[in-house]
Parts: structure tokens; C-alpha cells; sequence
């Protein structure tokens, strides 16, 4: 029965609900997750912080691997706080060595996890975050989240009928981009999910063979400083429609992920649109195809997508795709002039990298060359880093 209103007013209610302190053997009995949201002193009337229930080291609280392994999964569903707390030695006479939970039987929980839970004794206590306070995720979180994303691949879950070429694209590199890009939605998470792995099984020659019409110049050029590949292309060396070099677009992404070292996940793309055949971009929909690869298939692999020289008549190619670009790709899209490109290469690149991209920009401006003469000397970086003929 609900308490009288004078009762809720003064907090005489809450003070004859308060949850007793368990003894050490009911404690033993219930295991860790019995001790979450036990509290040491009558509420105020609003949602307080619970206190965690410190075992003296007298009497220590041994925590059962496989009860730790529950509060870990159950981590991020209730919004807990892991703190480790200090025990004495001689705690490891009163249980088996098995049964207690040190930092090699917690590491097997996940990569990384006991630096994740900065253990430094052999006991964890869990304490429930008060209402409304949100706790910063910390790294055990994210390789929970990723574990849970890389689960739905398996037999009998969400994304466990695709094939076996499809699931083998997920690995934990691709699931933390997800939840970078997505900040830790797991709903949006898992839909990208969904829909990379249906579009790798639709693209599955392309990916295993790498066939493509050759229909523009697009290839790698370089890296910057940083080790991130620097792709270009010149509108002006265009041959196809660009519904036709879509599949040559996507080669290109995969030739800039090879050449990617330990660390780099991401690339800079440059499109030229100097000298832009217009007859072959009317139709929007190819360059909305490779957005939609950046966004999914190749999510967070792109730092800078750098527009040289946009012409009034090609804004429509714009308008188009821009609604349909997240905030965040649209921060790392940037239009610039010939010169304010030459001028962002030679500061992010080494000297090789940016004069032989500045020189290709120039050749292509050069009017006493055709586009037979141009071709003889497309060349690009492969992933040993030697300079090759770009289409063989």
C-alpha cells in the first residue's frame, strides 16, 4: 500500500524501505550481481547515488568467475560502474584458486580487459549508476560492444544465415568503425551491418576478381604524412559514363586499403572536375552508389574527399547526393582551387607525393596533350610502395 502523502513528503517512507546491508553469507550465496543498488542510509526522497559495499579485509568478497562473467555482459544494459577494491593475500586460502577472479581468469573475458578494468586485486565490486547520471563508456565497454556486434554473425542470430564470404568481411576493425561512425547506436550499428554484408554478397565478383571497364584515371597516387593512401581522378580523362566506373571506383578503394599501413584505416580521395564531360554525369545515380559504399561497405575510410575546381553547371551533382551525406561526411568533403590544392599537398605530403600529384594536375591542363598522350603515363603506388602502370 502507498505510504501516506505527510509520510512521502518527509522521507518516512523510503527510511522503512531501505534494502539491509547482506551478510557475508548471503552474499556468498547470491553472488556479485546481489549486490547491485545496496545502499547504507535512507534516501532523500530523490534518486541518490548508491554507495558500494566495501568487504573489509578480514572478510573479503571472493567473486566466482562466472559471476563476473554475468555483471561484464550485463555491464552495459544496466549502466554500471566497475571499481576494483583492494584484498589481502591470505583471501586466497578461504577458496579454491579457481573460483577467484584475478586478472588472467578476467582477461579471458576479451581482448584487453583486465587493462580495461585497471585490476589490480583479486576481487570487483559493481555498483548501479544513479538515475539520471550517465556514466563515459569505457574501453571494457567497447569490447563488449564489439563482441555483441561480431555475435550476430553467428549460427541461429540476426546475420547468421549470410554466407561465409560475407561474414568473413567482419572482424573487430570493421565493428569498432561502425560504432565510431554510428556512436555506439548498436541499432544503426547492426543495420550497417546488415546492409555491407548484403552488398558484399552482390558485389562478390567484383571483390574476388577486382574486373573492372576502365572508364576514368581514377588510382593511388601517394600517401600523406600520415601514411593515409591519396587517391586521384580527372574529370577531364573520363572515357564512360560514370555508371560504368563505379566498379573501377571500388577497385581503387580496395588498392588504397591495401597500401594502407598498421594503424591507418582511411584514405583521401581528389577528384579534378576540370574539364567535366557533362553527357556523361546527368544521371546522379552512379555517384550516389559510391557514397553509399563510402557510407556502409567502406564506413570510416574516408579522411578527405577533396573537389577541385567545381563548376557552376555541376552543382546539380550536388544537390543531389548532399541530403542524403551525413553531417559528418559533409565536414570532410572540401572544395578548393587548383592552387589551394597544390598548396594542401605540399603541406600534408613529403615532397614526392605532393609534386608528383601536382604534376599530374598540371599535365591535365595542358592543352598540347590528348588524351592518348596522358594515358602513356598513368601510373600508380601498389601496397609495396613502388610506382607502377596503373591498368595493365
Amino acid at each position: 500500500k502507498w505510504p501516506p502523502a505527510h509520510e512521502r513528503r518527509t522521507g518516512e517512507a523510503h527510511k522503512k524501505r531501505i534494502t539491509p546491508i547482506p551478510t557475508r553469507p548471503l552474499v556468498e550465496a547470491m553472488g556479485l550481481s546481489k549486490l547491485l543498488g545496496c545502499v547504507s542510509a535512507p534516501c532523500s526522497g530523490r534518486a541518490g547515488v548508491a554507495e558500494p559495499v566495501v568487504p573489509k579485509a578480514s572478510a573479503p568478497v571472493q567473486c566466482s568467475k562466472l559471476a563476473l562473467a554475468d555483471e561484464v555482459a550485463s555491464n552495459e544494459e544496466l549502466g554500471d560502474e566497475v571499481t576494483s577494491c583492494s584484498t589481502t593475500d591470505s583471501a586466497r586460502t578461504n577458496h579454491r584458486e579457481e573460483d577467484i577472479a584475478s586478472p588472467a581468469s578476467v582477461e579471458a573475458l576479451g581482448t584487453n580487459t583486465t587493462q580495461a578494468f585497471g585490476l589490480q586485486s583479486n576481487c570487483l565490486l559493481v555498483t548501479r549508476a544513479p538515475l539520471g547520471v550517465s556514466i563515459a563508456p569505457s574501453c571494457c565497454d567497447d569490447n563488449v560492444a564489439v563482441l555483441e556486434l561480431m555475435r550476430l554473425t553467428q549460427p541461429g542470430q540476426l546475420l547468421g544465415s549470410f554466407s561465409d564470404f560475407a561474414k568473413e568481411y567482419v572482424d573487430e576493425a570493421l565493428c569498432r568503425r561502425l560504432l565510431n561512425k554510428y556512436h555506439d547506436n548498436k541499432a544503426k550499428c547492426s543495420e550497417a551491418l546488415r546492409k555491407s554484408l548484403i552488398w558484399r554478397e552482390r558485389n562478390r565478383e567484383l571483390l574476388t576478381t577486382r574486373r573492372f571497364q576502365h572508364g576514368t584515371d581514377n588510382r593511388v597516387l601517394g600517401a600523406d604524412s600520415a601514411g593515409r593512401p591519396v587517391l586521384y581522378l580527372c574529370m577531364k580523362n573520363q572515357m564512360l559514363p560514370t555508371s560504368y566506373c563505379v566498379d573501377q571506383y571500388i577497385v581503387s578503394t580496395l588498392q588504397a586499403i591495401d597500401n594502407m599501413p598498421r594503424g591507418v584505416e582511411q584514405a583521401t580521395h581528389i577528384w579534378d572536375i576540370h574539364g567535366m564531360i557533362l553527357r556523361f554525369n546527368l544521371n546522379p545515380a552512379p555517384v550516389l552508389a559510391m557514397a553509399q559504399a563510402m557510407e556502409g561497405y567502406f564506413a570510416e575510410r574516408l579522411h578527405k574527399f577533396i573537389i577541385i575546381e567545381m563548376p557552376r553547371y555541376a552543382l546539380f551533382l550536388k544537390e543531389a547526393v548532399w541530403p542524403f551525406l551525413p553531417e559528418s561526411t559533409r565536414q570532410k568533403i572540401v572544395f578548393m582551387s587548383q592552387e589551394q590544392a597544390a598548396e594542401h599537398l605540399r603541406r600534408e605530403c613529403d615532397g614526392h607525393t605532393s609534386d608528383r600529384i601536382i604534376s599530374v594536375m598540371h599535365q591535365n591542363r595542358d592543352e598540347s596533350l590528348s588524351l592518348e598522350d596522358r594515358r602513356k603515363t598513368w601510373m600508380r603506388v601498389d601496397s609495396r610502395g613502388g610506382v607502377v602502370p596503373a591498368f595493365v
